[in-house]
């Protein structure tokens, strides 16, 4: 009760809310009922693990007589207007909860009591929008939630800059699409103070307007100011209000919002995140126990489709492609962030203090990773502070964010995403072709490609009785392989076109390398970027030098590519495989 005078009985109900709280929240879990009356504040059903229902309804004709009764075990007194307390016995009414202790009660009674039916709770994640950290979005953007994407309107009505603008704005746009083809897209344009010409702004709106016209439907619009943009200004808020009215629009529109969600889930949910203080991740085997032991959730299945609605909503990252990345639930998202951008970074903004690495013994460790994109070890282990360091190695790994380094006596990772020398040289060898230009080339898929390919030259060595393989020529844009003894693979990636051609300089092995290079894509599409990415495929004719199309090569059987009219290549199994078993497989092709 607000405004007692009687503090000590104040605090005591304070704390009374909170363990009757908790105990609405336990009959929750067993019943997870939604209360037929929307003015009612909570229904519950009896079952088998309460004595006793009750509705506290604020609209009943009259209130109840004052009683005393038990509530899953804990004693309530209930009085004429309504309320209900926890009943104590003299003594325990004796004790005043420190202030620390009080703190957290009240911190728990807030974060832990059902909001009203018109309140939001929001997980904001923060994005660097730096070119470095392209790679690893694919990661985190989920199919549900609303999208702000901000860009600076000084560089849209710069002609300079322009073109670099609307790049960095048609990669996002289409990034999203990729993965969230149905997610409203907010796009805040900032400096807005500093576009005082009405004639700038509309150059800029065309600009845009012509970037998102017919391609992305889910882009909002600035009805007040008619643009297809939100413009702001941080220096003095112009803007801001009207952004955060339309996001809240725009947010209570989802049809996500409107979602009922079993009682049983969000205490489900509640009970996964309260190990954040101890876990940044749990196991899928302790998630089950937790569902069955705490909520009444017994069926896995139900588990799993609790977790994926979780994960959509941004409140945990939980990745299913494989059998190794579903068995952990990161319930700490942010700590992931944190974690993989202290090694995926742009060192012109984000640089490591030199002097503390000297200090700490890893001045040549820093040095390669620098120049050579190379994370040793004990680089590893010093940045992440030992913190799951085995657990992120495996992530980077299973995401193709990082891939072992088998050509060095110490204990080494690559990282393409950090590779920043551009090839100007010319491919050799017979190529094929893998075209995204009707679709969308993200960045992060060469960079996949370079790490599959590595992974798959280590495989190859150690099932071959360590058969020594040549060390790749590796490039931002290019990268050379001895996939197996004598065959040597050139991957080149063309950003403008959007492509990606790979040229086989053994004709022999032609045919197994396109088997290959297929099912590789196929992997890092259904595992990495939820099976959106649609490409044309293309093979050069020996002879007459024209890429032919891949079903007009396979009908007519075109050597060295196909064996005969009609028989495909062999491609391995791609979808619902673990990175290792794929790569044992296609070593053995």
């Amino acid at each position: 009760k607000n405004g007692s005078n009687e503090p000590r009985k104040n605090k005591s109900k304070r704390k009374t809310l909170v363990e009757f709280g908790r105990s609405i929240r336990n009959l929750a879990a067993s019943f997870g009922t939604r209360a037929a009356n929307p003015d009612a504040v909570i229904e519950i059903n009896a079952g088998d693990n309460a004595e006793e229902a009750i509705e506290v309804d604020p609209a009943a004709d009259a209130a109840p007589a004052p009683r005393r009764r038990e509530i899953n075990g804990v004693r309530v007194v209930e009085e004429e207007n309504g309320e209900i307390w926890q009943e104590f016995q003299p003594e325990e009414i004796g004790t005043v909860p420190a202030e620390e202790e009080e703190q957290e009660i009240v911190r728990e009674y807030h974060e832990g009591m059902l909001n009203d039916a018109d309140s939001l709770m929001l997980s904001l994640w923060d994005f660097g929008g730096q070119e470095v950290f392209y790679s690893m979005h694919h990661i985190f953007l989920t199919k549900s939630g609303v999208y702000v994407l901000v860009c600076d309107l000084r560089k849209l009505r710069n002609e300079n800059s322009r073109d670099e603008a609307v790049r960095y704005l048609s990669f996002w746009l289409n990034s999203i699409k990729l993965h969230a083809k149905d997610a409203p897209v907010i796009i805040a344009g900032t400096f807005s103070s500093e576009i005082e010409a009405e004639k700038e702004m509309n150059t800029i709106n065309s600009v845009v307007s012509n970037l998102v016209k017919g391609s992305f439907p889910n882009v909002v619009l600035d009805k007040q100011n008619g643009t297809c943009f939100f413009p702001i200004d941080n220096s003095d808020l112009d803007g801001v209000l009207e952004l955060r009215t339309s996001l809240e629009k725009v947010i209570y529109q989802d049809r996500a919002v409107n979602q009922q969600v079993s009682m049983k889930w969000m205490v489900f949910l509640d009970e996964i995140l309260s190990h954040r203080s101890k876990h940044s991740y749990l196991e899928l085997q302790t998630v089950y126990e937790i569902a069955k032991e705490k909520c009444n959730i017994e069926k896995a299945g139900v588990v799993d489709q609790a977790l994926q609605l979780f994960h959509d909503r941004g409140m945990i990252v939980h990745l299913t492609a494989t059998e190794t990345l579903r068995n952990i639930i990161i319930i700490k998202p942010q700590w992931l962030i944190d974690q993989l951008s202290k090694v995926i970074r742009d060192e012109t903004l984000h640089g490591y203090d030199q002097a503390e690495f000297e200090n700490a013994g890893l001045k040549n460790d820093l040095r390669l990773m620098y120049d050579e994109s190379l994370a040793s070890a004990e680089f590893l282990s010093y940045v992440w502070e030992m913190d799951q360091v085995d657990f992120l190695i495996d992530l980077m790994q299973k995401t193709m964010l990082l891939s072992v380094w088998t050509y060095s006596e110490e204990k080494q990772y690559l990282i393409p995403s950090l590779l920043k020398k551009k090839y100007e040289g010319e491919p050799t060898g017979l190529r094929c072709k893998f075209d995204f230009s009707d679709s969308f080339l993200p960045n992060g898929v060469f960079q996949r490609l370079i790490c599959i390919s590595i992974a798959h030259c280590a495989e190859y060595s150690m099932k071959n009785g360590g058969i020594l393989v040549g060390k790749p020529e590796l490039y931002k844009n290019y990268g050379r392989f001895e996939f197996e003894p004598e065959s040597y693979l050139g991957f080149h990636e063309d950003a403008e076109s959007r492509s990606i051609s790979v040229f086989v300089e053994n004709q022999k092995s032609a045919m197994k390398s396109l088997g290959k290079i297929i099912a590789m894509l196929r992997k890092l599409n259904y595992d990495v970027m939820h099976g959106g990415l649609e490409w044309k495929t293309f093979v050069e004719d020996a002879g007459s030098g024209k890429m032919l199309p891949y079903k007009t090569a396979l009908k007519k059987g075109l050597q060295p590519w196909f064996e005969k009219p009609k028989k495909d290549v062999n491609v391995v199994a791609s979808e619902n495989v673990d990175l290792s078993s794929f790569l044992t497989s296609l070593s053995a092709l």
